[in-house]
């Protein structure tokens, strides 16, 4: 049995702007990279396409050594999807996770994948710590956030400046950046 947090709350102030966002676009599709657990929140305020591409699965099993190749060379065809066609990126906090490479392929993956106006919702750590866990980010409305850790095989968090993230995003606008108490950077990208 998997050991699960009662979780805990963090306050948004950038996800507002990117649901508003969504609301001007005409029949968003929204990718989130996490776990489904936020279907139901998009699908009563939005009339949206989501899709949800667990990505931090598919870390894990690299992280376990169970996957041939690279996992820059997984990112470069995921998630799944035609240039133009995406509306909303749910990236969460999965860049900590990424190396190097990994992360500007996935970035550059998303930056194509969006359509005009489209949005990428993330977090990024600014403090190199060794990861235990993943998060599961559960919207309990529009500026609340619950979070859930879950066991991950141990790694270092990758850290990136601010113009480390704004050189991966290449082609995409910040339009907010927030760094909460907890040292973590929320940030909304914009496509022009």
């Amino acid at each position: 049995m998997i050991a699960v947090d009662a979780g805990t709350r963090t306050t948004s102030r950038v996800l507002p702007a990117f649901v508003r966002s969504l609301k001007r676009l005409p029949d968003p599709v929204l990718i989130d990279l996490g776990s489904a657990v936020n279907v139901t929140y998009f699908g009563e305020r939005l009339p949206c396409r989501m899709r949800v591409e667990d990505l931090f699965a598919e870390v894990e099993a690299y992280a376990r050594g169970g996957q041939p190749g690279t996992l820059a060379d997984l990112l470069a065809v995921r998630p799944a999807g035609e240039a133009g066609t995406i509306a909303g990126v749910l990236t969460w906090n999965l860049f900590d996770f990424l190396d190097r490479k990994a992360g500007r392929v996935l970035a550059s993956r998303l930056v194509d994948m969006l359509t005009p106006g489209g949005v990428v919702y993330g977090f990024f750590g600014t403090r190199a710590a060794q990861l235990t866990a993943y998060t599961r980010y559960m919207i309990e409305n529009e500026s609340t956030l619950r979070q859930r850790n879950y066991p991950a095989t141990p790694a270092w968090s990758q850290v990136r400046t601010t113009r480390d993230i704004n050189k991966m995003f290449e082609g995409l606008l910040v339009t907010d950046s927030i760094l909460l108490k907890n040292g973590t950077r929320e940030t909304l990208f914009r496509k022009p």
